[in-house]
């Protein structure tokens, strides 16, 4: 960029400025100049590791961290019945053993990321 154009440039902004002018668009057959100006830099926030969430169990029944079939889908057995808790990531820490009987709201699995929309049968708490 051509100096002299910088500063010519430099000065109409700072004159648009002045003049509290905020937007000024320039047409010229089909190409377009579109300048906003703003009056200061808005720092962008810093971002910030997810807590890990913990899900508990919806109600009664036997934990298994795995589907019998082999999916890596928690589920609480109750008698014949298998129900989904929340698929399970190589990140998540078992807060529970296989085969322990928890009852409603026992925290099972801590997930180290953020959780999945599978939450059949399950209650996502923050922590």
């Amino acid at each position: 960029m051509d100096n002299n154009f910088a500063t010519e440039l430099r000065s109409l902004i700072d004159h648009l400025a002045t003049r509290g002018v905020t937007m000024l668009s320039v047409r010229q057959g089909d190409e377009r100049l579109r300048v906003t100006l703003g009056t200061a830099i808005q720092a962008v926030p810093e971002r910030t590791i997810p807590e890990p969430l913990t899900i508990t169990a919806a109600g009664p029944g036997l934990f298994r961290p795995r589907h019998p079939a082999g999916a890596a889908l928690a589920c609480i057995e109750a008698g014949d019945f298998l129900f989904p808790v929340a698929p399970i990531h190589d990140s998540d820490e078992m807060l529970v053993q296989e085969g322990t009987v928890v009852g409603y709201g026992t925290p099972l699995i801590r997930h180290g990321s953020q959780i999945e929309s599978h939450r059949q049968g399950s209650q996502v708490h923050d922590r």
